[in-house]
């Protein structure tokens, strides 16, 4: 009678006979399987009483297969090693660890995170927050805020990020925030207002009023609550455009001289290459879809 594959006791007698026929031997087949010669030696005769056929010639001092023998251990080897890479591909995971700031984390790469680990099941990312300069020293990618003329050599621009005042839309008349007494709200310094007010042709002074802020969230959320007027960067504040919680209070756009860039730290390790260049190309797909959002003429 054939053996039943409900029978926990199958599988086990089969990949015990396989690897003794591997090895020609009960005792190494044991060793490697982790029980004992006698445990192996058992399974392979109920295997063998159950097929009705001799699998192996057992002499005084060596192990030979019989024609049925060797059959099935050659389809038992092709089943097993499938089975291996089965499992393999199912189990095995390759960690990424990726540096970023909290606020390109919420605002830009969670929502799409999902996509990336649904084409590669098998690549965990890890995201470490950190704000200021990355630590580079345990990550594969690193996701950063610099200014683009001042990078490093191995870093590239994500995005072609334009920069325009942004406010909640009863606050002031497009055109008019610089007479409205709103003041401007900065991230980090004053210098991304000052470049845009110079390259608007207006007076600079009036970036040196207003508070500094630490948070892009925070800014943003001030801005969108009335307590002045932010420099909006696309396309990272699309989302409060779409629910009108801001508008454009100019018609004048201009290209950002910072910008989030991207950094392979470990060029050899094949899921951080993967990695860039979904990076790339969802940054691609969504500066021609979802992120547009009119700032007039400017």
């Amino acid at each position: 009678m054939v053996p039943s594959p409900k029978d926990a006791s199958y599988v086990g007698a089969l990949l015990s006979f396989e690897r003794a026929a591997f090895h020609l031997s009960f005792t190494k087949a044991a060793d490697e399987l982790g029980v004992t010669p006698s445990a192996i030696s058992h399974r392979i005769a109920a295997l063998e009483a159950a097929l009705h056929r001799k699998l192996f010639v057992r002499e005084v001092r060596s192990l030979k297969l019989t024609q049925e023998g060797a059959s099935l251990a050659a389809g038992v080897t092709e089943i097993r090693d499938a089975l291996l890479r089965l499992t393999a591909k199912t189990t095995s995971t390759d960690a990424l660890r990726v540096s970023l700031g909290p606020y390109f984390s919420s605002s830009w790469l969670m929502p799409r995170l999902e996509h990336f680990e649904a084409l590669h099941p098998n690549i965990r990312v890890e995201l470490v927050h950190a704000t200021g300069d990355p630590d580079l020293r345990n990550v594969d990618v690193a996701i950063f805020w610099s200014d683009v003329d001042q990078s490093p050599d191995d870093s590239e621009p994500l995005f072609q990020m334009t920069c325009t005042p942004v406010a909640r839309p009863d606050l002031c008349p497009k055109d008019k925030f610089l007479a409205g007494g709103s003041p401007p709200l900065h991230y980090k310094d004053r210098t991304a207002w000052r470049d845009w007010l110079d390259a608007a042709g207006h007076n600079t002074q009036f970036a040196d009023q207003g508070d500094v802020f630490e948070d892009p969230h925070l800014l943003f959320e001030a801005a969108a609550h009335g307590r002045g007027i932010a420099l909006g960067l696309f396309p990272f504040i699309s989302s409060l455009f779409l629910t009108g919680r801001l508008v454009p209070v100019s018609d004048h756009a201009f290209p950002s001289r910072h910008s989030y860039l991207l950094k392979v730290v470990d060029p050899s390790k094949a899921a951080a290459n993967l990695f860039a260049e979904w990076l790339r190309n969802t940054v691609l797909v969504a500066s021609g879809t979802d992120e547009k959002v009119p700032l007039g003429d400017g």
